[in-house]
């Protein structure tokens, strides 16, 4: 498909906006952040933020819904299997190393203060795909059910942010395999 040059200049700004945006979001929470910061930081006038977007708060919503497309291409893969006692590590790897090539993004999207929209659709794209495959192998109902699944997609997330934090010290296929074997053997599986 060939891009248009309106297409293009369209796209520059957008993303130019965007990395302003993440950028004030490093030091700011989205309360705090303006248009006219955003504007500022992006040498870009109102009227063309204003094209583009509604204030900051539609612009991080965007941003949200585009990283978790971006996941989901990976999640929904036909090559996502769950066999007994082991999580997808291939998929877990290929959202961890998204998520480490994107690193102030998801800082951004997971920090304290922006994370809850972002996480509640991570916790979706999760559920989705994992917890019925692994509910149904295990015969898991009601409560139990319940209580599985905030444990798993709570302790990635936040094996994720310390990573993140941490400068993604650990390749993400060491996370990935250190994630799946904390879901299916727990602290045991450390002492075996």
């Amino acid at each position: 498909m060939m891009v248009k040059k309106g297409d293009r200049r369209v796209q520059m700004t957008r993303r130019m906006i965007k990395e302003s945006f993440l950028e004030l979001m490093q030091d700011y929470p989205i309360s705090k952040v303006t248009v006219k910061m955003i504007c500022e930081s992006a040498d870009i006038n109102r009227s063309t933020f204003y094209a583009h977007y509604l204030n900051p708060y539609d612009l991080l919503n965007q941003i949200q819904k585009e990283t978790l497309s971006h996941i989901q291409t990976y999640i929904m893969n036909k090559h996502f299997i769950i066999e007994k006692n082991k999580v997808a590590v291939p998929t877990l790897v290929q959202v961890l190393d998204f998520a480490k090539n994107n690193r102030s993004l998801f800082r951004v999207l997971l920090s304290e203060s922006n994370s809850s929209n972002f996480q509640k659709g991570l916790e979706s794209l999760a559920n989705e795909k994992t917890m019925e495959e692994i509910a149904e192998e295990e015969r898991l109902e009601g409560s139990a059910y319940e209580y599985l699944q905030i444990f798993e997609i709570s302790g990635i997330i936040s094996i994720m942010k310390i990573w993140l934090n941490k400068g993604c010290v650990d390749e993400p296929e060491e996370l990935a395999l250190l994630i799946s074997k904390l879901l299916f053997q727990g602290i045991g599986g450390f002492y075996q």
